[in-house]
């Protein structure tokens, strides 16, 4: 937590394009999928412990954890981040080294060429980096990308965890199926916040004047009902 609650993702979003584009996340499952009473993503906000947003930014207690845990100007933390050069990777780690410079923590960085950063980041062979996933139908999806069983290494081995998101599978009602959801999402961020989740990447569609009936679905576009003035 001590790095998590020292990143502002507004800031983040801001300097790498946009909230329109970047919206700040604070869950695992992102905008677009049905909740119980809505948007799944704003429903579990909402509900969060700290007022909408799961963890907030609170450098001041980020400080006092690392206080905590042995660390000061005399001991400081030493990490090293590893990137992708390709995209937005390069502007998303000065942003946060200069996030985490701010709390008394030196931040190393190491560049990956882009045809090879996944690899290395599946195979374990990384300190603090940044990893982008998509699913494409249901929350559960999302949350099922963090068991044991769907990573090629585990950077989440809590079974727990897994125990949770395999009720919630098993689960018929729909209002307790988004309820179980919610619950795994929420043991997920606070059990395993070294797993932090920054932002969504918002496609951009363009269409044609005149085309309707089309359904956006989360990362899904259904066209089957579609027609034209």
């Amino acid at each position: 937590m001590k790095c998590a609650e020292a990143i502002d993702k507004t800031s983040l979003a801001d300097v790498i394009g946009g909230e329109s584009f970047y919206p700040p996340m604070y869950g695992y499952v992102p905008k677009g999928f049905a909740g119980n009473h809505g948007d799944y993503r704003e429903e579990g906000d909402q509900a969060a412990e700290d007022a909408g947003n799961m963890i907030s930014y609170d450098p001041e207690d980020a400080m006092a954890l690392l206080a905590a845990a042995g660390y000061d100007e005399s001991n400081p933390l030493h990490i090293t981040y590893k990137y992708s050069n390709s995209g937005i990777g390069a502007d998303v780690a000065a942003v946060l080294q200069q996030m985490w410079t701010a709390i008394g923590v030196e931040v190393d960085f190491e560049a990956v060429e882009s045809g090879v950063y996944y690899d290395l980041l599946d195979a374990g062979d990384f300190e603090i980096a940044r990893y982008g996933l998509n699913a494409s139908d249901s929350s559960i999806e999302f949350l099922d990308i963090w068991t044991s069983g769907m990573q090629i290494t585990a950077a989440v081995d809590d079974p727990t965890y897994d125990q949770r998101v395999e009720n919630a599978k098993e689960i018929t009602d729909p209002s307790e199926f988004i309820n179980a959801c919610h619950e795994a999402e929420s043991y997920l961020y606070y059990e395993n916040v070294y797993v932090n989740p920054l932002f969504q990447n918002i496609s951009a569609y363009l269409v044609q004047e005149g085309l309707h009936g089309y359904e956006a679905d989360g990362g899904s576009t259904f066209y089957g009902y579609c027609y034209y003035d």
